[in-house]
């Protein structure tokens, strides 16, 4: 298994021993930067996009350095080039994060740009939720069928979420679109995670998504 994988493990394993007794960080709390590396660490970076509204995409290699930053200053997409994404396999990109505003999780188009990109883990953050997904042993699958999958998927949740009495429109589609990449996960084998933020910072344990 890749370090990236065995990361992971271990920040699931230190949720599910503590009950996060202790205060969560305050909003005006300093993000850490690891002293190795002098470039925003992962924590910095959802710190920063969690509350935005416009999507930011941050590339990380597995031992977290960061390898570019971008924003589109859209609500609903940011777009990496041809080249960008050249840049993110040649120096041995591994984890891609960007930010939802809408709350969400994956889109369809997420999984097949990730799927394309051969990404190692991906992570959508929003500002309540960390959403993870890695690929299983087969890899991704094909892009257009993840794609495909995950646009049907909504269809039936969607339907499945009229039968329900939701608190606001958000909240409903919240759940359409985390069950939709669940179903999706299951049928390909991917690994998929729904972590609250503020457990993350309550441990701060985020810099071990990507730490050796």
């Amino acid at each position: 298994m890749k370090k990236i994988a065995i990361a992971l493990t271990a920040l699931i394993v230190l949720f599910s021993i503590s009950a996060c007794a202790q205060e969560p960080l305050s909003q005006t709390t300093e993000p850490s930067v690891s002293m190795d590396c002098p470039t925003p660490s992962i924590e910095t970076i959802v710190r920063t996009i969690k509350d935005q509204n416009f999507e930011t995409l941050a590339a990380f290699d597995a031992d977290g350095r960061l390898l570019l930053e971008i924003t589109d200053h859209d609500p609903q997409k940011v777009t990496m080039t041809a080249e960008q994404i050249a840049q993110f396999r040649e120096q041995g990109g591994a984890l891609i994060i960007h930010n939802h505003p809408s709350g969400n999780s994956f889109s369809g188009q997420d999984l097949y740009t990730e799927a394309m990109r051969g990404t190692q883990r991906a992570i959508v953050v929003t500002r309540d939720y960390l959403y993870i997904l890695s690929p299983g042993w087969q890899g991704w699958g094909d892009p257009d069928r993840l794609r495909d999958a995950h646009d049907k998927y909504s269809v039936e949740f969607e339907r499945l979420a009229e039968t329900e009495d939701w608190r606001s429109t958000s909240a409903r589609n919240r759940w359409v679109s985390d069950q939709a990449v669940a179903a999706v996960a299951s049928d390909f084998g991917l690994d998929y995670w729904k972590i609250p933020v503020k457990d993350l910072f309550c441990f701060h344990g985020i810099q071990v998504v990507t730490a050796g």
